[in-house]
């Protein structure tokens, strides 16, 4: 009987050519991660999946903390953009004016986590880089929806997502849209057990290059592609055309090693990993 291989990811618009690969392969199964990254990382790590699609800065840490997990491509080239959030009654009108506020994190080692290292860096808040667990105030709060409660009970004074999945909540009114950030590295690679790479190599590649096959139907295809995607996620069919009018996937075999030395060496810095 052929190994199952779960493939986790964030329920977001980018992974849906994986959503889509998986529901036609008996032998693949999509696992959605409201929870992001530090959640998959423990999944991965748990044996709860067999490969996962991380940010490159959470693959980096995830490494970094002695996994032997094999970064084996990237999925996204393109750097994610983040949204810098926070409560609409909320004083803040800036993102500096958020210097010694708490932030909201799903989780530790997660993106939302390391990216406010990344703010706090760019921003010119800590005393010395090295000094990013003293500075840095964080609120754990597992996924988004936990993310609304702390900010609208001012446990957390802001929350980094990416801009177009909580766009619902800026447009709804109850946040409010500040700044934005982009990671100084591609988004999203694919990370994988490292007896699965072994093991199952050429299963995974085959994943892979479907999920890529998929990703340029999409692109060459938007009138049809921008519904399925936003229907799927509860999106708005304008803001997956416009969205996609810019997106590149650009995934490919493989990895950049100068791309994950750059997060690696501003995470070690920044004091976020070890």
């Amino acid at each position: 009987m052929t190994q199952l291989l779960r493939i986790g990811g964030v329920p977001e618009h980018f992974n849906t050519p994986w959503v889509d690969v998986c529901a036609d392969a008996p032998d693949l199964r999509w696992e959605p991660f409201p929870g992001g990254s530090g959640a998959m990382r423990a999944a991965l790590e748990g044996g709860a999946l067999e490969a996962c699609l991380l940010l490159t800065e959470a693959a980096v840490a995830h490494r970094a903390a002695g996994s032997d997990a094999a970064i084996v491509a990237t999925w996204v080239e393109q750097p994610l953009v983040w949204g810098i959030h926070v409560h609409a009654w909320s004083r803040y009108q800036t993102p500096d004016d958020l210097a010694g506020e708490p932030f909201a994190i799903s989780r530790f080692g997660s993106g939302s986590h390391l990216m406010a290292f990344v703010e706090a860096h760019e921003r010119g808040w800590l005393q010395t880089e090295r000094d990013a667990g003293r500075d840095l105030r964080f609120e754990v709060v597992g996924d988004l929806q936990g993310a609304r409660v702390a900010l609208q009970e001012g446990r957390a004074a802001a929350f980094l997502w990416e801009v177009l999945t909580s766009k619902a909540l800026v447009t709804a009114g109850e946040w409010r849209l500040i700044g934005t950030r982009a990671a100084p590295w591609p988004a999203f690679v694919l990370v994988a057990r490292r007896d699965v790479a072994t093991a199952h190599g050429d299963r995974l590649r085959a994943a892979f290059d479907a999920a890529v096959a998929r990703a340029a139907e999409m692109r060459a295809d938007p009138m049809r592609a921008a519904p399925h995607i936003a229907r799927r996620w509860g999106l708005q069919v304008e803001d997956i055309d416009a969205w996609l009018a810019t997106f590149r996937w650009d995934a490919r075999y493989g990895v950049d090693p100068d791309a994950l030395g750059r997060a690696e060496a501003m995470l070690r810095g920044l004091g976020a990993i070890r």
